[in-house]
């Protein structure tokens, strides 16, 4: 399948009381949700295009001409709080572009509220939670036209209304997951505030956390199982 992942990334929002001077040069770094499950879809063998509108100079543009020319048969978005107007926006141009296009949100937007944001979207389906192994097994389901109900850690629509699956496990083994797919993106064009002047890069060691504060959204994504903390090489 033709895949396009989409971060609406933030350099279209405002994130704090911040001076125009630090809203400017606070920097931009890959979206590592998207390049993790950009790897699981590849080594799937599918047609893999990113697009992160925070280093793109008109992304608009550069959305249609994806949807034009690569004419996805899926787009996966990734939607954070501050994201999920621009990323039903986008979702509405893929639509409006390529009418039998299946749009897929994923992000904490989705793992947090998922009712309400597939509610006020276009989005077709949400994933919840870790996603690596549900879209491989959510787009092998939609390509052999199979029941979609039966896949744990989603939400999606039918006849207007949403349906929750089963809760997935968490990914135990973290080595299991390929490394994200860094050489789909240009990497010379991120940037960090603290190190301009030459090249940076993130990395994620762990998930979840060993804390239980009561205020933090992370013990409702992350406590499942038992196994809410896991660590790299463990």
């Amino acid at each position: 399948m033709n895949i396009l992942l989409i971060n609406p990334g933030l350099s279209r929002q405002r994130v704090g009381h911040y001076s125009d001077k630090i809203e400017k040069n606070r920097g931009a770094y890959p979206s590592l949700g998207l390049l993790y499950i950009a790897a699981v879809l590849k080594k799937e063998g599918h047609r893999i295009e990113i697009i992160d509108v925070d280093i793109e100079p008109d992304p608009q543009n550069r959305i249609i001409r994806s949807l034009t020319s690569l004419k996805p048969d899926v787009l996966c978005v990734h939607v954070m709080t501050w994201s999920f107007h621009q990323a039903n926006e986008i979702a509405k141009l893929a639509k409006n572009t390529l009418p039998s296009i299946c749009v897929i949100a994923g992000g904490a937007a989705i793992t947090s509220t998922p009712e309400p944001a597939m509610k006020h979207s276009v989005f077709d389906y949400g994933v919840i939670g870790e996603g690596e192994k549900t879209i491989v097994e959510l787009l092998q389901t939609l390509n052999s036209k199979a029941d979609t109900s039966k896949i744990p850690g989603i939400i999606y629509r039918q006849n207007q209304e949403l349906f929750l699956s089963g809760q997935r496990p968490l990914i135990e083994i973290l080595d299991s997951i390929p490394n994200p797919a860094r050489e789909l993106v240009r990497l010379n064009r991120y940037s960090d505030a603290l190190s301009r002047e030459r090249a940076s890069a993130t990395m994620i060691t762990s998930r979840g956390c060993p804390y239980s504060c009561i205020y933090c959204d992370r013990r409702n994504a992350w406590e499942i199982n038992g196994v809410p903390f896991r660590t790299a090489g463990s």
